[in-house]
């Protein structure tokens, strides 16, 4: 809750009043104490159930913005949450924070400020399932950045921290088969930037069967749609980024699908 200043602010507001109104109806009326007491108990229980579930709310909001390639949207309240964030706030719902944004930046292609985020980024190196899956997201980001400035070493080095953790034995399911993916998609998509497509138009289309977020399906899709771009598949790759242009919303997946789609002959566009 506490990541939502505003939601946080208002549930500390009324609790506070809620309880000073029952804590002098407590000194005033002539109702029995133990009435008053177990209003006050129910009141503050009550009050923030009602805000958990409005930060809930919120979270899931976010999360279908993202999946639902909304991204100069995500971005712009990443961008709010993590400029209000209190700056003695909780260390792994800051880490949580600036992960979404980097995500964001990514998908829309701002891969400088994605890196900006991720270097402002300390990661915890415990063995709960919270920390291991905000290092395979962290190692995952940094891989992506990687990919885009064509260090691919460097972006297998990433990938190397992620693939011990899945053996811990705090990695539970479905988190760790979902971290596990989404790793392999980023590891699949270094393998395609080397030139390495043996198995990989398989993969991709599987995983766009396989996926449930648009977003990823629109990555998957363009990861697809550039194997086959590669390979002179004229129709097939155009198949692919048809349907990344129409579904991908203004990420950096439909913005170059476009632009492939227009060009014809021999030019080639930047994938």
């Amino acid at each position: 809750m506490k990541t939502y200043r505003d939601i946080y602010y208002k549930y500390i507001t009324l609790c506070m009043v809620g309880a000073i109104i029952l804590g002098i109806l407590l000194g005033v009326t002539q109702i029995n104490k133990v009435y008053l007491i177990i209003g006050i108990a129910v009141w503050v229980i009550a009050n923030t159930a009602f805000w958990f579930w409005m930060a809930k709310n919120r979270e899931k909001r976010l999360a279908n913005m993202y999946n639902e390639c909304k991204i100069s949207e995500f971005i712009d309240e990443y961008e709010a949450i993590n400029a209000r964030f209190p700056k003695f706030g909780d260390f792994m719902e800051r880490n949580a924070v600036r992960l979404n944004l980097a995500a964001g930046l990514h998908a829309h292609g701002e891969f400088s400020e994605m890196k900006r985020v991720l270097d402002s980024i300390k990661i915890s190196q415990g063995t709960d399932l919270k920390d291991l899956i905000q290092r395979v997201t962290y190692h995952n980001d940094y891989a992506l950045y990687y990919i885009e400035r064509g260090e691919l070493g460097a972006a297998e080095a990433e990938l190397t921290e992620c693939y011990p953790l899945f053996d811990l034995s705090a990695f539970k399911e479905p988190k760790r088969s979902e971290c596990f993916d989404a790793t392999e998609r980023v590891y699949a998509t270094i393998q395609l930037k080397r030139g390495n497509y043996d198995g990989l138009d398989k993969r991709f289309a599987n995983w766009i069967m396989e996926v449930e977020e648009p977003l990823q399906k629109v990555a998957c899709s363009y990861r697809l749609g550039e194997i086959y771009y590669n390979h002179d598949m004229v129709d097939e790759a155009k198949k692919q980024f048809e349907f990344v242009v129409k579904y991908g919303g203004d990420t950096f997946f439909a913005e170059r699908a476009a632009e492939a789609l227009k060009l014809k002959g021999n030019h080639k566009a930047k994938l």
